[in-house]
């Protein structure tokens, strides 16, 4: 009898399994999402709630806050913007969220604020990021292309972000003008930000490539040096500052020999034509991981 029932059981279940993504049990389900990077971040830009609207088109975060059971998702990309330190503008709305940047013939819109870009400003993480968030994503390192990579170095006395030394939290920081140096930088100063919320680094997506639509035998450099060298360098840091990670760049499926179903231009994953496909390879790789990172009980 209990074989029969056992059987049954398993019958129910097969019948009711449907597409893969849609029976997903999400340890998010119901949590808040904030995703912050560069252009490949702000495709997701504004704040938005379940349940979310679909495109053909539709943004990688927004697939991930859907498939994830995420009540909210604020998207904080600003494009151009990269980990080493930098003082390049953009301008926010009232709650933050980016609204445009300067390019030297543009005018700053009314009801906006002007604030710094690099990931590890403190005027740009307290000005974009809302405390409530359960689970952040920071994914950059594509614009960091050609900078120096550098080491964590700590001082308690560098003060190169200026509204970080005035807070009440400074202790010193790390080496703004390397790469390594602002990832740390970044993730100390958003732990002290939102002590509550789960970080999570992402690596920058591979596939760059000089010309568009095209193929490429090898990764693009600039100053001899490759996307690829940063995504090991995040790895690093995350591993050093205690921080899980997203492995995009090796996990996604996407290199030079097939970049052209996935890259629209050099760097991002638009919609090329009637596919989605750059978008929906990110969501694949960062659902697929945020399985096995749990939220703060």
């Amino acid at each position: 009898m209990k074989r029969k029932i056992t059987l049954i059981a398993i019958i129910i279940s097969l019948l009711t399994i449907g597409p893969a993504f849609s029976q997903i049990q999400s340890p998010w389900e119901g949590r808040i999402l904030t995703t912050y990077g560069n252009s490949i971040t702000a495709i997701g830009n504004g704040n938005q709630e379940a349940p979310y609207k679909m495109s053909k088109h539709t943004p990688w975060q927004i697939l991930v806050a859907d498939k994830m059971g995420f009540s909210k998702h604020y998207g904080r990309g600003v494009g151009g913007q990269r980990f080493t330190w930098n003082e390049n503008t953009w301008w926010a709305n009232e709650d933050g969220s980016y609204n445009n940047r300067p390019n030297g013939k543009n005018q700053q819109p009314e009801n906006t604020s002007v604030h710094l870009g690099a990931f590890s400003s403190w005027d740009r993480i307290t000005t974009m990021i809302p405390k409530e968030s359960d689970l952040i994503l920071i994914m950059g390192g594509t614009n960091d292309w050609g900078q120096p990579i550098g080491e964590m170095t700590f001082d308690v006395n560098n003060r190169t972000d200026k509204q970080w030394a005035e807070s009440e939290y400074f202790t010193g920081d790390f080496d703004l003008n390397c790469f390594k140096g602002g990832v740390a930088s970044t993730i100390l100063k958003m732990q002290t930000w939102c002590p509550d919320a789960v970080i999570v680094l992402v690596t920058p997506l591979a596939g760059r490539g000089k010309t568009p639509g095209k193929n490429a035998i090898e990764e693009d450099k600039r100053n001899n040096m490759v996307t690829s060298q940063y995504a090991q360098a995040i790895k690093e840091v995350g591993f050093m500052m205690g921080i899980p990670i997203i492995d995009l760049f090796g996990r996604a499926g996407i290199n030079n020999f097939n970049r052209s179903q996935f890259i629209k231009d050099t760097v991002h994953p638009y919609g090329i034509g009637e596919q989605n496909k750059g978008n929906e390879a990110i969501a694949r790789v960062i659902i697929g991981e945020l399985m096995r990172i749990m939220p703060q009980f």
